[in-house]
């Protein structure tokens, strides 16, 4: 009876494949790198063709209609008289909710001021609660140095603000409400 013996494989296939796999993964790795040259190539000229006078004109229309993209992050840029010079004061507010147990009112005062109060009266029905707070300067407007009211202090329902603004001669009024 013959031993039967198993068969190695070859080994003067394995370097031929071993090449093969070589080559083909670097044919694979050229085509990628052509592929991600283009598309890249493709964003960077992906401007239009023309003359100037064309793409000064689509550079325009793009800016126009940026305007009223609702999605656009841009602030509106204030056309008007400069604020610092109009004998009111002006503002907004910018937050009036409950936070950690107490009723939260921030503004932004429109004019640069380097000092003054604020005088804040929250009114419902015949209820009326007041805060004084000072006035605060920021890089090119000022805000009131913010009012914590404790909820407690509070009934639920909505809340009439009205905060009277004092710097030097001039003076302001900002209005709004909350609800709680």
């Amino acid at each position: 009876m013959k031993k039967q013996t198993k068969k190695l494989p070859s080994f003067k296939r394995k370097p031929a494949l071993i090449i093969g796999l070589i080559l083909l993964m670097a044919v694979v790795a050229l085509i990628t790198a052509k592929i991600l040259a283009s598309i890249s190539q493709n964003n960077v000229n992906n401007e239009p063709k023309g003359t100037t006078e064309t793409t000064e004109q689509t550079t325009t229309e793009i800016t126009t209609n940026n305007t009223d993209d609702p999605n656009d992050k841009t602030p509106k840029q204030y056309e008007g008289p400069d604020v610092n010079t109009l004998d009111y004061l002006s503002g907004v507010i910018t937050y009036a909710g409950p936070a950690d147990n107490n009723l939260i009112i921030s503004t932004t005062i429109d004019q640069y001021l380097s000092s003054g109060t604020c005088e804040l009266t929250l009114t419902q029905g015949s209820r009326t609660v007041s805060r004084t707070a000072d006035i605060l300067a920021n890089p090119s407007s000022s805000t009131c140095d913010g009012f914590d009211i404790p909820l407690s202090e509070l009934s639920g329902g909505t809340w009439n603000i009205n905060i009277k603004l004092t710097s030097s001669d001039r003076t302001g009024i900002i209005t709004g409400e909350v609800n709680l």
